[in-house]
């Protein structure tokens, strides 16, 4: 797992930065997105809670839009994989090796890295290997603050020497790893 992270963190560490893609604006597409997909699938979908899924993803939109927007501008939106699960990861010579990534649609690859990182830790998760997407967070997690946050913000990151920062600012949220607990069933 610890290779895995590395090369995830590498791949969102060198990839473009999009300020034109991503943030409040970007997210809200995404719930826009999957509130027309309910209705199509209506008939399968249990309306009130797609309804509910909508209605909770935008008001955690419209708390929290200000944290993405804050995030673009410091350049965590990036070129991005777009669809990073397991089954687009293969071991190469005993390396992992990220593949089949979006290239058609900027909408859906220039996203917030952590959005990216998403989707391989949902994988792990839905596979019920909580100790494995915990380890691959908590490791990208360090390599982001240190790589992201220091070299290239050094002046805004709350995580570099009070002396090299413009001024005194919050921590962002979702910096820090998640301790994630198995359970029992």
């Amino acid at each position: 797992m610890a290779t895995l992270a590395e090369r995830i963190a590498q791949f969102h560490q060198t990839a473009e930065p999009r300020y034109d893609h991503g943030g409040h604006a970007g997210m809200r597409w995404v719930i826009d997105g999957n509130a027309l997909a309910f209705a199509e699938h209506a008939g399968t979908l249990d309306p009130g809670m797609a309804a509910r899924v909508t209605t909770l993803s935008r008001e955690a939109l419209a708390r929290h839009g200000g944290v993405l927007d804050e995030r673009q501008h410091l350049r965590r939106v990036r070129q991005c994989h777009g669809d990073l699960h397991l089954r687009n990861i293969v071991l190469i010579d005993d390396e992992p090796t990220l593949f089949d990534g979006v290239e058609f649609n900027d909408e859906i690859a220039c996203v917030d890295v952590l959005y990216d990182l998403a989707f391989v830790l949902m994988d792990l998760l839905k596979r019920d290997l909580p100790v494995q997407a915990n380890l691959l967070s908590m490791v990208i997690s360090t390599s982001l603050t240190i790589s992201t946050d220091c070299r290239s913000c050094r002046s805004s990151c709350p995580a570099a020497p009070p002396s090299e920062r413009k001024s005194a600012r919050r921590p962002l949220p979702f910096s820090q790893p998640r301790i994630v607990k198995r359970r029992r069933s």
